[in-house]
């Protein structure tokens, strides 16, 4: 097998055979460095800025592969012009990372914090595989903490899970949930083997007889949601919906040879200790145990009949009402909250907690008997949200229920992250305040709308924000309650935070959240009168009392 620096030598010469071709596209595509290291061997050995604007690259490799064709025959002369043309792209791909990647130390404003920077991950990602990353979700895979990244596995491939929840997908269809820590060994695009950790498996019709193997037992989809666990010499089969063909096999013999088979059902499961005489123990499924995706797939809590008729829905871009899409853990406690303006955004989102000590407690019957999510302050409790996009123009709606007896000065019920971080926050227990602050040459700066109200229980804020008006507004049951002036941009597409500020580690909110609406519009007034309304006749929120 030749090098990489001599295949990209007989690249520039247009000697590369099909196979050699093969070789130097599975290098560039297997890291990052590798499409930079290609892209610095380019500028040196050619002018890569004129190729890429011109057609000359294209000329030579037409000509090159019109050359070759008599030395290969015609059939590799298709092929080969077929893999100039897709290494062509990656040349393009590639140069675009490297400028990125080198000019972004230059571009990113001294004001941007080191938190809100996008982490730039550049991939190129493989022609096929059996297995892809589609979804992160707080996540961190053992290959990063050697720094390498990879989002698509090859049969024989391991993923291994150090933190948080990752989504997969197999060329099959079938998607698998991950929960960590986890290793999955990918053998095929339609079948894994599950040495440790928990997942669940949503299987489409088009990839009936996915498999997933643990050291007991093979279990063999029939059209499904299923989820396997394996810890400490256990493992667990449960079933949702559907049917599994659940198979022992002989534990550490070196072999998958069944020994027994049975059938199992939407709410049954079977567990296995060791025992290879065993066809496992029967149990009763338990969804609870597991992280499901997408969210609403989960144990959820749903009544149509209370959905909040908020208007413009179209606008919304984060709209999180606690009687909906709530994803809890055997403790009651919130596992996933579902974005119900997903529909309105790119891909769809949820809000998370993955580390089962941080998760706030679901309350069934809070707010005017509706449920209602818990925070509790220095416990630490705070959801984040997948990535979101915001704009310079918003406003947002939250109905909650603050907690007087507090143990700190103030507490984040949401925070909106970004170049600019706009908050809604309790200080004194329970004075609601509306702040945006940025970092410039290295000075912090804020604009803050404080109120001087204690709100009665429960209480609906509300925040507009219009770069534009250069206004900043804080409301509390549709009245104006304090102002200031919004002198900077806050649009961004990142992970947004209920219930703890952007460093996760401090000013947790102490209290309740039933609803949070966010728009991406500065609601003229009879929308934004008409929504405040909804939502104090939905909570039925008494009128605010003035303070002496």
């Amino acid at each position: 097998m030749k090098s990489p620096e001599e295949l990209f030598d007989r690249y520039l010469d247009n000697e590369l055979t099909p196979g050699e071709l093969v070789e130097l596209e599975a290098w560039i595509d297997k890291d990052p460095r590798n499409a930079q290291q290609f892209v610095q061997w380019s500028a040196t050995h050619l002018d890569t800025r004129t190729a890429m604007q011109g057609k000359a690259l294209h000329d030579a490799v037409v000509q090159s592969v019109d050359a070759e064709s008599s030395r290969y025959g015609p059939e590799s002369a298709v092929e080969l012009r077929h893999g100039y043309k897709i290494l062509y792209q990656h040349l393009a791909t590639a140069a675009c990372v490297a400028l990125v990647m080198s000019a972004g130390y230059f571009l990113i404003p001294s004001w941007w914090s080191e938190d809100s920077q996008p982490k730039l991950m550049p991939q190129i990602s493989s022609l096929a595989s059996d297995a892809k990353i589609t979804q992160r979700i707080d996540c961190v895979l053992e290959q990063d903490r050697w720094n390498v990244q990879s989002s698509v596995y090859q049969s024989g491939q391991s993923i291994q899970l150090a933190k948080g929840v990752a989504v997969i997908e197999f060329s099959s269809g079938a998607s698998v949930t991950l929960e960590a820590p986890a290793e999955l060994e990918v053998l095929s695009g339609n079948s894994g083997f599950l040495h440790e950790g928990k997942l669940t498996a949503v299987v489409p019709e088009s990839a009936v007889g996915f498999e997933i193997l643990t050291p007991d037992s093979r279990v063999i989809d029939h059209g499904t949601e299923f989820a396997v666990r394996v810890s400490a010499g256990v493992s667990e089969t449960h079933v949702f919906k559907g049917e599994v063909e659940l198979l022992a096999t002989r534990r550490n013999t070196g072999s998958d040879t069944p020994t027994k088979s049975t059938r199992l059902t939407a709410t049954e499961a079977v567990r296995f200790d060791g025992d290879e005489n065993s066809i496992g123990t029967p149990m009763k499924a338990l969804p609870q145990r597991f992280i499901r995706m997408p969210p609403e797939s989960g144990e959820v809590q749903s009544d149509l009949a209370i959905i909040t008729p908020l208007p413009r829905q179209n606008d919304l871009v984060m709209w999180f009402e606690a009687g909906h899409g709530v994803q809890l853990d055997p403790r009651s406690r919130v596992v996933s909250w579902q974005n119900l303006a997903s529909s309105n955004n790119e891909y769809p989102s949820a809000a998370w907690q993955v580390a089962a000590s941080h998760r706030p407690l679901y309350e069934e019957s809070h707010t005017a008997s509706r449920p209602a999510i818990r925070f509790d302050g220095v416990e630490k409790h705070f959801l984040a949200t997948t990535p979101i996009q915001t704009s310079n123009e918003m406003t947002v709606f939250i109905v909650c229920d603050f907690d007087g007896a507090r143990k700190t000065d103030f507490g984040k019920l949401l925070m909106l992250t970004g170049r600019a971080k706009l908050s809604i926050q309790q200080e004194q227990g329970s004075i609601p305040v509306a702040q945006v602050f940025w970092w410039e040459k290295r000075k912090t700066h804020s604009t803050r709308a404080p109120s001087s109200i204690t709100p009665e229980a429960p209480i609906v804020l509300a925040c507009r924000y219009s770069l534009a008006e250069n206004t900043l507004q804080l409301f509390a049951n549709g009245e104006l309650v304090a102002e200031d002036q919004a002198n900077c941009p806050i649009a961004t597409e990142a992970s947004h935070l209920i219930g703890c500020n952007y460093h996760r580690t401090k000013s947790f909110f102490t209290g309740t959240i039933a609803e949070i609406a966010v728009y991406k519009e500065f609601l003229d007034r009879e929308s934004f009168d008409q929504a405040s309304s909804a939502l104090v006749e939905k909570y039925s929120v008494r009128p605010r009392v003035e303070q002496p």
